[in-house]
């Protein structure tokens, strides 16, 4: 992909890539006004937008563009940052300013943004889209929210006065996460959109995440999928100044294990374990499913949301040990849901000579302060 950006001044930018289910496939610090990316195949969604503080009021507005990358093909692509409007919260308890609260503010095309309060209590939010936006406030240490507000954001430095009074109790929700077999649940999170249609993401710790700040009601709870179990989603009902306790069973998943190794000669029958080195799984069509990297041991572990397939290819490249990279390929591996396969070693053939690292002096490595007179 080759992307194009305009702007009506200088400014730092960056990139962001979403797949058709919202998912991160891919971020990029823009270094000038032109860039080529390497991305999946499929209908992607990439996202310019100006790196400077969200206070700032001469932040532009972000740009967004709708791709559809063919494999082994290359897509032109341009996107134009033009300038937006911005929007001044005042966050209100009791008639008085409430400080260090959030101040949600949500797009129709699912772009969210958001910021504290000052201790005045207000909260600047610049490089806003013009249009329709959609505001809310959350003090998480007293519990209590805003109602929805809707305003409507113009382009020009002039800012949109909104106030936001806290005046609903809010409820929180505890997520139990479990696996229905004997496999623990490692590097998940739980989405959870309230009633009013706000989404929150929490990481899983030890089988637990609390989400705080929700809205009386329904709430639609979803479990991402992790490695060796698939991801789960149920309905949960909040109310208003409670804790809900919910447990949210994960079904398994399909793992594939394996350990890299490297020869030490081009005879040799010993070999010794790789560490760092890159494991990538592809499906029958060639396309990436997963990356990883090998532990100290030269163990991997493959399969996060992996479910029975056939036709996959386990392909692994040497690391930062060797000094010429080399790769070797299995092919024709099937997996199966609740069944962990295990490759053995997938040996890499000789490369020559090993690097050497460079060795660190004292001198080198001691920080030096700038000398001060007094």
């Amino acid at each position: 992909m080759a992307l194009r950006v305009s702007t009506p001044v200088t400014c730092p930018l960056t990139l962001t890539v979403h797949d058709l289910e919202g998912q991160a496939v891919g971020r990029r610090r823009l270094h000038g006004h032109e860039t080529s990316m390497v991305l999946p195949s499929g209908r992607l969604r990439l996202t310019v937008e100006d790196a400077r503080d969200l206070r700032d009021p001469r932040r532009l507005a972000p740009a967004t563009v709708e791709v559809d990358v063919v494999r082994g093909g290359v897509v032109d692509a341009e996107a134009a940052l033009t300038r937006g409007g911005s929007v001044r919260a005042e966050v209100l308890r009791a008639g008085r300013p409430t400080a260090r609260a959030v101040v949600l503010a949500v797009h129709p095309d699912g772009t969210r943004v958001e910021a504290r309060t000052d201790h005045t209590g207000r909260a600047l939010l610049c490089g806003l889209q013009p249009g329709a936006w959609t505001l809310d406030a959350l003090d998480y240490g007293r519990r209590t929210s805003s109602t929805v507000h809707a305003a409507h954001v113009a382009a020009g430095p002039a800012p949109t006065e909104v106030a936001l009074p806290l005046a609903r109790e809010t409820g929180r929700l505890l997520v139990r996460v479990r696996s229905t077999g004997a496999r623990p649940v490692h590097d998940t999170e739980v989405v959870v959109t309230d009633a009013a249609g706000v989404t929150t993401t929490v990481p899983v710790v030890r089988g637990c995440a609390e989400v705080r700040g929700l809205r009386p009601g329904p709430a639609l709870v979803a479990v991402l999928p992790s490695l060796g179990h698939l991801g789960a989603g149920t309905l949960a009902h909040v109310e208003a100044g409670d804790v809900a306790v919910l447990d949210v069973p994960l079904p398994v998943g399909a793992l594939v294990t394996g350990r890299v190794v490297q020869r030490q000669g081009p005879d040799a029958a010993s070999a010794v374990r790789r560490y760092a080195a890159v494991v990538t799984l592809l499906d029958a069509a060639g396309e990436v499913l997963e990356r990883t990297r090998t532990r100290p041991d030269g163990g991997f572990e493959l399969g996060v949301g992996l479910r029975t397939l056939t036709g996959l290819t386990v392909v692994a490249t040497s690391g930062p040990q060797t000094l010429r990279v080399t790769q070797v390929a299995r092919a024709d591996v099937g997996v199966n849901l609740g069944v962990r396969h295990h490759l053995g070693d997938v040996v890499l053939p000789w490369s020559g000579h090993e690097a050497r690292w460079a060795r660190r002096s004292a001198a080198s490595a001691a920080m030096r302060l700038p000398s001060t007179r007094v």
